[in-house]
This record gives C-alpha cells, structure tokens and sequence, in this order.
C-alpha cells in the first residue's frame, strides 16, 4: 500500500476539522456539554414555541423559532465573549452600541453623550414639566414644615469629558440641568443644588467616577455628601463639616455597569477608592420603615439608617436613582434617621400618589430628591398630587 501524499493528508484534516466546526455547534445546541457563559444581557432571551396545528401559529413559528435558536444555538455565550474582547482589545471599540470606549481605559454611558453635545437640548414642555412637578412638591412639603432639596448628580463625561474622543467634542455648552435651572422663574423659592461645580473642583483630590462604570465612585459620593450637608447647614447649624480620617484605599474588583453591558465585566478590572469609615459610620444602625410602599413602585426595598448618638439631629428621606446607593451610607452619618427610596424609573409617577402617606409616616425635616443629569429627559407625566 502506498503511503498517501501529503497534500491528501492536509486535505483530509482539513474535512475533517470542517465538518467538527459543523458538527460540534449542533452537538452542543442539543446536549449542552459546553462551558457555560454569563453574558449578563439587559433583555429576556427568546424560548423555542411550542408547536401547534393553528394558522396563525404556524404562519409565525418558523420566525419565532429561528429567534430562539439564534439565543441558543451551541457555543453562542463563548462565541459572543470572544467577539466582544476582540473588539475591546484589539479594535478598541465597544461591542455595545450602549458604550462608548474613551482613552486609558475610561467608559462613557453612550445614552447621554447627545446631551454632553450640546445637540440634543431638553424640550419646553420637559422643563415646564419639572418645575410643576418641583413646586407641587413644594408647597406640600413646605406646609408641613419640611426642607425640599434637589441635587443634581452630573454625567460622568460632564466631570470627566477629557477622556472622550476628540470627535465627542461638544457642539455647545448646553447641558439639561442648566436649561432647567435657567427656566425657574426669578421669584422661584424651590431650593436647587447643582453639583456639577464642587465635583470639578474636587477632582485635584483624587478620581471621583468609576472607570468602568457609569457612576461617581465613594470619593465622589462623599463630596457630594459634603456639598449636600454645606448646602443645608444655614438652616441646620448642627450639620457639621468633617474631614476624611485616614488614607484613601484602593481596591481592585471587576468591572462596572459599563463594562458589564459590554459583556466582558469579569475580563476588566475596577480600582475602587474606598473613604476609611468614620466614627460617626460605626455609629449607625439599621431602622424599620414606617411606611409599607408596595415593591410595584419601587426597584429595591427601602433602606433606613439611624444613629446611636444622643445629639439631635435633622431625619431625612432620601430619593433618587442609583447614584443613592453609594450616596446613601456617607450622608446617613450627618443626620439621625436617614430613609432611602429607590423608586422605579424613569420618573415614577405612580410613587407620587403614595407619597403623602409615607411622609406623614415617617415626619422628616428634609426632602432630598436626587436626579442625575441624563435622567431629566423623563420628565413626570402626572405631576405630583400635592395638597
């Protein structure tokens, strides 16, 4: 027998590596012996339909089918990882339309940065939305003895723009909370507090906004914590300034939000800096809510925070997005009872109606609202019921 040529033998290999390639996907789609890859993806993957003897069913299966075999098929969650490092890493860009890759390892949210633009101004009746919205508030609170505060959280590309791309260059300095502020009427007495200019002059300190992630890090929540408290402590004397005791630290995690919509969260790494916890921190304990808001208005359960020290100090119902959990724990320590709401977003008008209840609950001296800058573009649809 004579010995085959080489080129039949790479030929033969060839075939057969061929027909693995075809083989083993379909072979993993039915038997799943692959490796399992958590894509962490922001929707609901699509299931094989059931088959039916319908018109109507029958017209649609052959789609829905292929919808659900292209979530599914063998060795998509591997397949879809090493495509998106490969973008990452070798094209340096995002492989999220969500996401926009910025210089030395910085991630920007791709939603707001029309806005940091400049051409995408924020509508008239969205303004005029807001500032019913904010007086209705008003009004209620204030007949009730209680302080209304609103505090505007910044984009991270309104602090850290010069890590984006030169072609993200603004167009015009016209970001949706200077629109909003400059359409207050001039006898306005709603209590506003932008924090765009303190986080930029802390900068010097140290990085206050993750890398990775789309929100501000413990360092830039605690000087938004103390802006908050400077803010408050004309009427409140017994809010007192406090400087940061010890070092900053520095610990590495995986990545944040931004590099989780990118699917590769666990392949990039988040240094976070951690303020050394005070005296007053220790002194904190966790409350009972007085008030049982149903979960359908709320994107996590409430969470209370009081302190054991005997001095008096104001009580405070904190409300907002995301930008509150990091928020919440450091200014927790300026006040006695500190209760914080997480409603769901966009703007949740079905919490407005139960709001009364909970404030007669729980009898604050402040109100803080926090609303983070992108988020201004969903404006209420039902203004608060105040009365």
């Amino acid at each position: 027998m004579k010995d085959r040529p080489p080129g039949a033998i790479s030929s033969t290999i060839l075939v057969v590596c061929f027909l693995a390639l075809l083989v083993l996907p379909i072979s993993e789609t039915l038997l799943s012996f692959g490796p399992h890859v958590d894509l962490t993806e922001e929707r609901e993957l699509a299931q094989y339909p059931a088959f039916k003897w319908d018109s109507t069913e029958l017209f649609t299966y052959s789609s829905r089918f292929e919808a659900a075999f292209n979530d599914h098929f063998g060795f998509r969650g591997l397949l879809v990882r090493w495509q998106a490092l490969a973008k990452y890493h070798w094209l340096h860009i995002s492989p999220s339309s969500q996401v926009l890759v910025g210089r030395d390892g910085w991630l920007y949210l791709t939603a707001s940065l029309r806005e940091h633009r400049g051409v995408n101004p924020l509508a008239g009746v969205k303004i005029n939305a807001w500032i019913q919205e904010f007086e209705a508030k008003q009004a209620f609170l204030a007949a009730r003895g209680i302080r209304y505060l609103i505090v505007f959280a910044p984009n991270k590309e309104t602090v850290y723009p010069e890590y984006l791309p030169e072609s993200f260059a603004p167009v015009r300095q016209e970001l949706w909370v200077g629109q909003l502020l400059q359409g207050l009427p001039a006898d306005d007495k709603l209590d506003t507090l932008d924090l765009r200019e303190p986080l930029i002059a802390a900068k010097k300190f140290g990085r206050l906004y993750h890398r990775t992630d789309s929100h501000w890090n413990q360092l830039g929540a605690g000087v938004a914590a103390q802006a908050i408290v400077n803010h408050l402590a004309p009427w409140y004397p017994e809010l007192q300034q406090r400087e940061i005791e010890g070092p900053i630290r520095a610990v590495w995690g995986k990545g944040g939000d931004l590099a989780r919509l990118m699917g590769i969260q666990n392949y990039l790494a988040e240094e976070s800096l951690i303020i050394p916890e005070s005296e007053s921190e220790q002194n904190l304990r966790p409350g009972v809510v007085r008030y049982d808001l149903p979960m359908s208005v709320l994107q996590w359960p409430p969470v209370v925070l009081e302190s054991v020290e005997p001095r008096r100090r104001p009580c405070v119902i904190l409300a907002g997005d995301s930008f509150n959990d990091s928020l919440n724990h450091i200014l927790s320590t300026y006040f006695r009872r500190t209760l914080k709401l997480r409603p769901l977003m966009p703007y949740p008008d079905l919490f407005q109606e139960l709001l009364p209840s909970l404030i007669e609950a729980e009898k604050p001296d402040i109100y803080i609202e926090l609303l983070v800058d992108r988020n201004l573009v969903n404006a209420p649809v039902v203004i608060f019921p105040g009365k």
